[in-house]
Parts: C-alpha cells; sequence; structure tokens
C-alpha cells in the first residue's frame, strides 16, 4: 500500500472521542472500481476511504513509528489533555492539529511506503466468499463479469444460458487478494470459491467456511431456485440470492444480473452487509 494523504474530517462524542480519517492510498490488488467516483463521474488516480480511530489509538501509531523509523525527525504529535478534553472547542483544534500532523508526516519521503502506516490502514475485514448453487446456473459468468467490471464496462452482457463457455474457473487462477472500497471501507478479499450445492451440503460447514455466500439460480434449471433458497434459509452468515437468464423477468431473486454492472453490485451489496459499522 502507498499512503498519498491523511486528513482528520470529524470527531464524534459517545462514551469516549472517535475521529474520522479520510485515507487516499492505492494497494497492489485493488479492484478497478476503487478508482472510480460516483459522485463525480470521473476515474481517480488515490482512491479513498475511511478508517475510525480514538486518539490513543494515533498516538500509539506515531510511537511506534518513532521506534520503527529511528532517526528520521517526525513532525510533532498533538499533546494529551486529561481535563476538558471532550469540550467542542477543544476537539475541533485537535482536529485541526491531527490533520496538520499527518500532512507534515506524510511530507517526508519515507512516509507514504512504511511499513507501520500500511499496517495502521489495513483493510477493516479479509474475507473468503462463497457463490453456491446447483451445476449450470451461473456461478462461473457471475464471478468473470466481477472480476471484468469497469466502468466502460458496465452494461456488457453476461452470457446467456445458451452462450455461455465450458469454462474451467479455477480459484488459483483469480488475483487474490483483491481489495475493494464499500461503504467507503476498505475491505479485503481472500478468494472466491464456487460451491456445487447438492443433498449432501450442509449448511453448518458453509458458515465456518465463508464470511459471505451468494446463492444462484438460473430459470433453465427449474430445481435451482428451490435449492437455493432451502440451503441459504440454513445459512447464519450474510448472503444475497441472484437470478439468472430470466429474460427480463426477476423471478423470485433478491436481485438479478444481465449484465457485468449487476454482477459487481451483486457482491457490493454482499460486502456491504459485512462490512463492520462504525463503533459505538
Amino acid at each position: 500500500m502507498q499512503v498519498q494523504s491523511i486528513s482528520v474530517a470529524e470527531y464524534r462524542k459517545t462514551a469516549f472521542v472517535q475521529y474520522t480519517l479520510l485515507i487516499r492510498a492505492r494497494t497492489t490488488c485493488l479492484h478497478a472500481s476503487a478508482f472510480y467516483d460516483p459522485d463525480a463521474c470521473l476515474i481517480i488516480e488515490w482512491p479513498l476511504f475511511l478508517l475510525y480511530s480514538r486518539f490513543s489509538e494515533l498516538r500509539q501509531l506515531h510511537r511506534c513509528l518513532l521506534t520503527y523509523h529511528k532517526g528520521v525527525a517526525l513532525p510533532t504529535f498533538p499533546p494529551k489533555r486529561w481535563l476538558g478534553n471532550k469540550h467542542d472547542s477543544f476537539l475541533r483544534d485537535r482536529v485541526q492539529l491531527l490533520t496538520t500532523y499527518f500532512c507534515q508526516l506524510l511530507d517526508l519521503p519515507q512516509m507514504q511506503l512504511s511499513p507501520v502506516l500500511q499496517d495502521f490502514c489495513r483493510p477493516v475485514r479479509e474475507v473468503r466468499l462463497g457463490v453456491a448453487g446447483l451445476p449450470k446456473v451461473g456461478k462461473v459468468r457471475l464471478i468473470e463479469a466481477f472480476f471484468k467490471y469497469s466502468p466502460r464496462d458496465y452494461h456488457a452482457d453476461l452470457p446467456s444460458f445458451l452462450q455461455r463457455k465450458q469454462s474451467q474457473l479455477d480459484g488459483s487462477d483469480l488475483p487474490f487478494p483483491l481489495d475493494l472500497i464499500v461503504r467507503k471501507r476498505l475491505i479485503r478479499i481472500l478468494s472466491i470459491e464456487i460451491v456445487q450445492l447438492a443433498d449432501t451440503t450442509e449448511p453448518e460447514s458453509l458458515d465456518t467456511t465463508y464470511q459471505g455466500l451468494i446463492f444462484t439460480y438460473s430459470n433453465e434449471v427449474p430445481e435451482s431456485f428451490v435449492k437455493a433458497r432451502e440451503v441459504r434459509a440454513a445459512c447464519a452468515v450474510p448472503s444475497v440470492l441472484v437470478g439468472l437468464d430470466h429474460a427480463g423477468d426477476p423471478g423470485f431473486a433478491s436481485y438479478s444480473a444481465e449484465c457485468v454492472g449487476d454482477a459487481y453490485e451483486v457482491f457490493e451489496q454482499l460486502l456491504s452487509d459485512i462490512v463492520p459499522k462504525q463503533s459505538t
């Protein structure tokens, strides 16, 4: 990971004070979606994501940087305050001081690639995903479309049931890990595995293997919906149900997939359900 900038956007008071950090950084395994700003409809060079941190955690980061980068003149970290440390006027000043600290820190050539800073900005979750369904219901097509996603190809059609290639997709051929920015949080996919559902499938084993599941069915395989719904209902991990080959009729699916963009949105929704909520 290369960190381009860190700023402190705001604070939130609960039992403790939590700061929202805006991180602009690139990892070596970012999904193409991270480089597109949907609000501005622009390709961006430095993806943006959020981290939430307490002052004590930021101070510990500074101490680790001092230890790792001995001999480097780091900027002065804002001092701790024991009394009045939850007054709004003080916290607003601290936000500015912390932003100045990170700005000065990242002006140092060593810091953008600092292992200590990279570890601090690491993904908030690392997950293994499964795409499950009966044979010949579109699991491979869905995964391939997700990897092929780009704003330019958003509306490109998925191959139909009759057009699909006899792909021998192997997990070892896919580029993992893969980082995505979902709900402005950085999350890492360690693997996406194809799960062939059968009468012997044990939902408990899926729960212990994967942190999220996509269940697929096809209108061209009539029994596939019933099986996907049955196993999904018995699984405890976050999951979505997606239908393919419906010719414009989504049927009973939570989501339908007709184009590359649909396939990406299915994965994005699943990851949104996995992303940890802001601490309270």
